[in-house]
């Protein structure tokens, strides 16, 4: 027992001490490059994808077919909390059709500007009707924006439930 016990711990200290210099150097140069990496600093985007975000919520809960084709690039994707992936119709449909929006908002709203893409992380908190059936909601999104010919558009949307 005493050798097995002695040649397990002999196999964990070579381990650490082969991988210690590697997490030590791998750390290191992931708190450098991250501490240098940021997105631009852009203020006229980031106001503009703000304002963006509130048309999106708006059409949203408006349930406003158009406004949201507008929005959304053809090669849109929207991933829920269950982890279903609906294209722009899908998407469109599913708003319009089984979703109602009694109350609720955005707020947190957080942009990354990065050039032509960009990042928006929000948080919704309300109550809707899916499908006839009345729901708290809760939950953060990520928008993925992109420029393309000098207009914004959500290539992807992903929610992620939150306790409230």
């Amino acid at each position: 027992m005493i050798a097995d016990g002695r040649g397990r711990l002999l196999r964990t200290a070579v381990i650490v001490a082969l991988a210690l210099p590697l997490l030590t150097a791998g750390s290191s140069w992931g708190r450098g490059t991250f501490d240098r990496l940021h997105a631009d600093d852009d203020p006229v985007a980031e106001q503009e994808l703000r304002r963006l975000e509130v048309v999106f919520s708006d059409a949203f809960n408006r349930r406003d077919a158009a406004t949201l084709d507008l929005l959304l690039a053809e090669d849109f994707l929207y991933t829920n909390e269950q982890g279903s992936v609906s294209n722009k119709a899908q998407y469109i449909d599913f708003v319009v059709n089984h979703l109602r929006v009694v109350s609720g908002g955005i707020g947190d709203l957080v942009v990354r500007v990065d050039g032509d893409p960009a990042v928006v992380v929000a948080r919704f908190d309300g109550v809707s009707i899916i499908d006839g059936q009345r729901i708290s909601d809760s939950f953060r999104f990520t928008d993925v924006w992109v420029r393309r010919s000098d207009r914004w558009y959500v290539i992807a949307s992903q929610n992620s439930p939150t306790p409230r």
